[in-house]
């Protein structure tokens, strides 16, 4: 009372002995200050410059935004640097604010003074708290003005703002209470350090260890797995799965999407995110800074400069220290060697843990009781690899039922130019490795489920095989080679369960080349090739729309080449002539045999190429990713006949029938073919319109330039005709040998030595320059031959199309000139002397 009255008779004094409160307050503001000014300056990089500083994606640029980018307040990619801006800015400012407690001297003095501890906590916890507001506020609220200078106002703009802006400041805010709690328990600035990074850590670190051991050890793991030629994961990682409950990433997904809106008919409002996630996190908050609270009310004062006062976290710390070390060691050198992975990885986890405990964490815990911890968290990391190398409890070796599977998602791993689905892949030298996949359905294709349900427990029996070389003498369709394959099923209780396996053996993808005679499949099929999806669900519909196939048919140019790819010749269509053509490759296509597609037991007699890039791709008649390829084989006999009605192809002699049908029609200097009055715009050749002539392509066999017409070799070719005899060996010169052998790839590898996947399904190619093999192959001095006699003995045998299940890539030189041809040669049909030499 005498103080209080002292005060009231003195109201001069300064105003910091009027109230002890305000001079704290006040003080915790002038502390942070500069933490703020620095983390203000930090975020108008991030967010206000990174959106119109570089030119070429400024919203000032209007050929960026194009009318449709409404607004943007940062750069996309800048949305982690924004989300660990946040992060740092909080634990910065609970550093600074509470570095009274790690001094004995300023603990003493502000413990002593008066004021309620609590009240301590709550003026550093509000003062961070506006600190945080200022820093994050004022940048968003400079790049809201620009954008409205730059795109002016657009609904739901202010929304969005406020949305973003706020959900960094709650990430801030969390952050800052995390690190207060550890200040709290903290006797040093290291141990204050590595707490806050514990609390805040804990499940990114968790999340990636489990996803490091999952990717390598869980057979059947889809979770973060990216396939090749893929950019998005199979599944969610499991950093991803657990975003929401990650006290740095929270807001990070929802940050990046709503920062930002572009109109994309039909979507031209941004359409609003809860904010249930950030009111949960800034609950969160609270509840830490109760804590927090609470724990500067127990704490003792000598604590302060004094390491390993609090053991709990100590050992929680390097816990979580020593097992990001084993997930970072163990996931670098997995890929070389799985059991060298974790004995490395788990002596890297007790050096972080012993020397975290002994030295920088050492307070009253004895050496023997550290060690003590540390065998136990041993043998908890050792139970967890067990667990998850032994099948994950059973993830590994679940195969659903068929009758439990409403409809399951496949890989598709067939002919490339059927394909009614949109893919993504890769593509050298005439070799191609395609992502793509169907969805089969229980109540439209039961055969197809049961197909799917067969190979996954055929892939699980074969995932622990080796990607390694294989023997001369080993069987080679069951090689285990390096081939991605996902199933997505959708089970009849409504739940999902998806598998990725990334090594199959060459004799399971055959078998799964029977989903090709599902009904689905050949009915998209047919849909692909003619553009009619009569009959199709919507969802099919629109992935028809995305087909890069379908996209060939339709709108492609069409060049003819016979079985040697001696001649090539542009076809004009017009809309009729072409769907005509169409509908009799559909008739023939459904009709055709898995064997007839896949091991071409006939030979082909000429191909067709429809492609959306003429330029490129008719100089090699291989397959594209903007083209589709029909191998045309006897069984094709709707096409070949419209072929013959077009004057492109000349029947054989012995096929009376349809030779003294055509007589009549048959021009004899086979100079021209009338199609239509005029061209699909494709080709713009100089003999105007529907015309084909001997002069669309070079015929002078002296030439270089890629094509032959050479009258002079009996190639059954007579001006721009041909005929359906097959390979003709005449037009040979040489044949060179390369053996087909996954693993003897020189280039593209991954890894530890594994070859990158390849597509088993070869389709021939054609090039000016040798050496276009499939694969680049360092065998030495590959086998030669231009024995003509042997030449002919092996063309016949030589397939265009076919399912690779072990044989030889042959390489063609055409006679006269300098082109290859690229044939694949099976291993049944292959001569002793190509297999054993001799030659």
């Amino acid at each position: 009372m005498l103080v209080v009255n002292s005060l009231q008779k003195n109201p001069r004094l300064p105003y910091r002995q009027l109230n002890p409160n305000a001079h704290d307050l006040l003080g915790s503001m002038r502390m942070a200050l500069p933490v703020a000014l620095l983390g203000l300056c930090v975020f108008a990089l991030l967010v206000p410059v990174s959106t119109v500083a570089i030119a070429e994606r400024s919203i000032f640029n209007v050929n960026y935004t194009h009318d449709q980018i409404k607004f943007r307040f940062f750069d996309e990619s800048l949305g982690l640097a924004i989300c660990l801006a946040a992060v740092v800015l909080g634990v910065a400012l609970a550093l600074v604010l509470f570095a009274f407690l790690r001094d004995r001297r300023h603990t003493a003095s502000l413990l002593s003074s008066g004021i309620l501890r609590w009240r301590l906590f709550a003026h550093r916890w509000v003062t961070g708290a506006i600190a945080i507001a200022v820093a994050i506020a004022i940048p968003f609220g400079v790049s809201l003005a620009l954008n409205v200078s730059a795109l002016d106002w657009h609904t739901g703009e202010l929304h969005e703002l406020l949305f973003t802006a706020s959900g960094y400041c709650v990430t801030a805010l969390v952050a800052f209470s995390v690190a207060a709690l550890a200040a709290t328990c903290a006797g040093t600035l290291f141990e204050a350090v590595i707490f806050s990074c514990t609390i805040l850590g804990s499940v990114s670190v968790v999340a990636f260890g489990m996803q490091s051991l999952f990717e390598h050890l869980l057979v059947g793991n889809a979770f973060g797995e990216i396939a090749y030629g893929m950019s998005e994961p199979v599944a969610p990682s499991l950093l991803g799965i657990c975003e929401q409950i990650n006290p740095v990433l929270f807001f990070f997904s929802a940050g990046v999407a709503h920062q930002s809106f572009t109109v994309r008919f039909p979507v031209t409002e941004p359409i609003f995110a809860p904010w249930w996630s950030q009111i949960i996190w800034l609950v969160v908050a609270l509840v830490l800074a109760i804590i927090g609270a609470i724990m500067l009310a127990k704490r003792h004062g000598e604590q302060a400069q004094m390491a390993g006062m609090c053991a709990p976290l100590s050992f929680i710390a390097a816990a979580l220290a020593g097992f990001g070390a084993f997930a970072a060691v163990f996931q670098a050198v997995a890929s070389a060697d799985r059991f060298v992975a974790l004995a490395a990885g788990a002596i890297a986890f007790a050096a972080i843990s012993i020397w975290l405990l002994r030295w920088p964490l050492r307070g009253r815990s004895s050496r023997a009781r550290s060690l003590a911890v540390l065998g136990g968290e041993l043998v908890l990391l050792a139970t967890a690899v067990a667990v998850v190398a032994m099948g994950g409890a059973g993830f590994s070796t679940w195969v659903p039922k068929a009758a439990a599977v409403a409809k399951v998602e496949l890989s598709y791993i067939g002919a490339p130019s059927y394909l009614a689905v949109p893919y993504t892949g890769t593509a050298s030298n005439g070799a191609y490795y395609l992502h793509s996949s169907y969805i089969f359905e229980a109540q439209n294709d039961a055969v197809a489920i049961d197909v799917a349900c067969d190979a996954h427990k055929l892939l699980i029996a074969e995932a622990d095989g080796s990607l390694s070389a294989i023997m001369p003498d080993a069987d080679f369709a069951s090689t285990i080679i390096p081939y991605d394959l996902i199933m997505r099923y959708t089970l009849t209780d409504g739940s999902e369960a998806v598998r990725y396996f990334d090594r199959v053996s060459i004799a399971t993808l055959q078998k799964l080349l029977v989903l090709d005679d599902s009904e689905r499949v050949r009915a998209l099929q047919s849909a692909v090739i003619t553009g009619d999806a009569t009959g199709l669900n919507d969802a099919d519909v629109k992935t028809l729309r995305s087909s890069q196939a379908a996209l060939a048919y339709q709108a492609g140019s069409v060049f003819l080449a016979d079985a040697n790819y001696n001649i090539i010749l542009p076809v004009s269509l017009d809309a009729n002539g072409r769907q005509t053509l169409l509908q009799a490759i559909a008739k023939d296509v459904a009709a055709q045999s898995l064997e007839d597609r896949y091991l071409q037991e006939q030979q082909v007699y000429g191909t067709l190429l429809f492609t959306n890039s003429a330029a490129t791709d008719m100089t090699n008649m291989g397959f594209s990713f903007s083209s589709a390829i029909v191998p045309l084989t006897p069984s094709f006999q709707q096409t070949r006949k419209w072929l013959i009605d077009a004057g492109l192809l000349v029947a054989k002699a012995e096929d009376d029938a349809i030779a003294s049908g055509l007589a009549a029609g048959m021009k004899d200097d086979a100079t021209e073919v009338n199609m239509d009055d005029t061209t699909d715009g494709s080709i713009d050749d100089a003999n105007a319109g529907n015309k084909i002539t001997s002069g669309d392509i070079a015929n002078d066999a002296g030439t270089d330039d890629g094509f032959a017409n050479d009258a002079g070799a009996d190639g059954g070719i007579t001006g721009n005709k041909f005929t359906d005899n097959g390979i003709n060996p005449a037009l040979i010169e040489e044949m060179t040998f390369m053996p087909d052998n996954p693993y003897a790839s020189v280039v593209a590898r991954q890894g530890g030595g594994i070859p990158a996947p390849t597509s088993r399904f070869f389709i021939a190619s054609r090039s000016a320059v040798p050496g276009r093999f499939w694969a680049v192959q360092d065998f030495g001095s590959l086998k030669a031959i231009s024995d003509a006699s042997k030449i002919a003995q092996i063309a016949p045998k030589l397939r265009t199309a076919c399912f690779m299940g072990g044989g030889y890539f042959v390489q063609a030189k055409l006679r006269g000139i300098e082109a290859y041809v690229y044939y694949y040669l099976p291993e049944s049909e292959a001569p002793t002397f190509v297999k054993g030499g001799g030659m």
